[in-house]
């Protein structure tokens, strides 16, 4: 083990996600940099990114050090990505023995070996669900991707099963999950563990949002595979049953085909008690599921789930829809409901609001549950394949 960490072989990574939104392939990425930009392993990797005509310098590198950047800058990204989809490509060279993709598409290289992430095949399952953009992209540039890619890594077995139903190259593929960075494994208290009570009012680093009541928490980009407007139309059913007592909050960015969502938003009857929140801190999101009385993920599907585990990890119990990836993720540590169905949903929505032993037992299962999504081990399982190849 230590001797893989301590190679002298050169280690290029893709940083592009890291100067895009904070989607899940930026967490994803950030993570594992967290963990090996901070150790003796750094010195033997190579960032890389398209930077055209602007300062090559990561933003927000949260003390990373020892580590190589090179730029791109005599021509946009935007630029070589189309070629990539027509396969004109032409390859780069950044003088590393070996290459990791963490989005999905891997460029070709002169020399080295290159591996790839895969985190979800949406695009082929749902393509309903995804920005036009992106679906013409992935249908063109991914499967000479995976073809081009000495290993595959799949951040779920769901994932694997996928790309060997899609592509036949399931021989190529390694599982290893997503993890999620320590922040979310801190307790807010020395004294215990979460408590299956419902949490109180005002409190929890939050005032300044004003969220004084209990709330429900959906976390996720304001997209349509997500079913956000589920969401609230299962929360609007219970209006009557709730009152005041109740809000619910939706911590996601900007997305893509939204005009349900907003249009869900602007019929429902709960509107006052329902809150948009954008753009927030880790510290902020710790501070939501710590205080939320349930995380609610309701999507049609997932390549793996990150806000499970952050949920888990902070002690908050998960409401989820039984597809794809979400069983494999929670295990038994989530309350599931058949995926498109908004009366399970709300029914499960009360079933955590007023049954405190199932949220004290999904609770100890959860925190449990998050343990094997740590980072650490995560990255160095990922770190041992990229040296061995």
């Amino acid at each position: 083990m230590l001797a893989s960490l301590l190679s002298t072989s050169l280690l290029g990574i893709d940083a592009q996600p890291l100067f895009g939104p904070r989607t899940g392939v930026f967490r994803y990425l950030k993570t594992l940099l967290d963990e090996w930009l901070t150790g003796p392993s750094a010195a033997s990797m190579r960032l890389f990114a398209f930077q055209f005509l602007r300062d090559c310098a990561l933003p927000g590198d949260d003390g990373w050090t020892g580590y190589d950047l090179r730029c791109v800058r005599r021509f946009p990204g935007r630029f070589y990505f189309k070629l990539l989809q027509v396969q004109l490509a032409f390859p780069l060279d950044f003088g590393c023995d070996s290459y990791f993709f963490p989005n999905f598409v891997g460029y070709p290289v002169r020399r080295g070996r290159t591996f790839v992430t895969v985190h979800d095949l949406a695009y082929l399952r749902f393509p309903q669900f995804t920005e036009w953009k992106n679906l013409l992209y992935l249908r063109m540039a991914l499967p000479a991707a995976l073809r081009r890619a000495d290993r595959i890594v799949a951040v779920s077995q769901t994932t694997a099963n996928d790309v060997e139903e899609f592509f036949g190259m399931g021989e190529k593929v390694t599982v290893i999950p997503t993890s999620v960075s320590p922040v979310f494994f801190e307790r807010p208290h020395a004294e215990g563990p979460p408590t299956p009570t419902l949490p109180h009012k005002g409190g929890g680093g939050l005032s300044e949002l004003g969220l004084e009541r209990p709330f429900l928490l959906c976390v996720g980009t304001i997209e349509p595979r997500k079913n956000l407007d589920g969401v609230i139309r299962a929360f609007t059913s219970l209006a009557h049953e709730l009152g005041d007592s109740t809000d619910l909050v939706i911590a996601g960015g900007r997305g893509w085909r939204d005009a349900s969502f907003h249009r869900a938003l602007a019929q429902s009857s709960a509107r006052a008690r329902i809150r948009v929140l954008r753009g927030l801190s880790d510290t902020t999101l710790v501070a939501l599921y710590h205080r939320a009385v349930a995380l609610i993920a309701a999507s049609h599907y997932e390549g793996f789930g990150i806000p499970l585990v952050e949920a888990m990890a902070c002690g908050c119990p998960v409401l989820a829809t039984n597809v794809s990836s979400f069983p494999e993720v929670a295990g038994d540590a989530a309350l599931l409901v058949p995926p498109g169905d908004d009366q399970a949903l709300a029914a499960g929505m009360l079933r955590m609001l007023q049954e405190p032993a199932l949220r004290s037992e999904l609770i100890r299962k959860g925190t449990l549950r998050a343990e094997r999504y740590r980072p650490g081990p995560i990255a160095r399982q990922l770190l041992d394949l990229l040296r061995a190849g």
